[in-house]
């Protein structure tokens, strides 16, 4: 999963919104952290799904399965 998030360029989305370059607009922190959140969600098997269905935030959802 990490490989995937690195090679999409979604890596840092993972640090979560206040951790990206505040020279990005809020739209383009957007444009980062929503496919970073789908991405992981779209890798993950039924099981898991049901385990992190309340993470809103892919710096959250990271967590959780890291947890």
């Amino acid at each position: 999963m990490r490989v995937l998030l690195v090679q999409q360029g979604f890596w840092k989305a993972l640090k979560g919104k206040d951790a990206l370059p505040a020279m990005l607009s809020d739209e383009e922190k957007e444009d980062l952290l929503e496919p970073a959140h789908s991405a992981i969600r779209l890798s993950l098997a039924n099981e898991v799904l049901r385990e992190i269905v309340d993470e809103d935030t892919a710096a959250r959802l990271w967590l959780k399965l890291e947890s």
